[in-house]
């Protein structure tokens, strides 16, 4: 991984503009300044890397506990009905 890091710094000392594709979010924090985030080709968050970065975080965590609540409904649905 190292190799590939080194070659998309190498890119970015020679253009303008790189788009990387990554979930490495400290990759992403080391080599970007601007962030898109996208889902189903939908703009979620666009701006600087870490505020990106933020959203996409805090959306996941609100995404973990609405399953959390889902499953402990279902659990609770078929403890009723047993």
């Amino acid at each position: 991984m190292a190799k590939a890091k080194r070659r998309v710094v190498e890119l970015l000392d020679r253009s303008n503009l790189v788009i990387v594709v990554s979930h490495d979010a400290q990759a992403l924090k080391d080599m970007c300044t601007r962030g898109i985030w996208m889902v189903k080709g939908r703009v979620m968050a666009d701006g600087p890397i870490a505020e990106v970065i933020h959203a996409y975080h805090h959306d996941a965590a609100l995404a973990y506990e609405a399953s959390l609540r889902a499953e402990a409904e279902h659990d609770a649905a078929q403890a009723a009905a047993a």
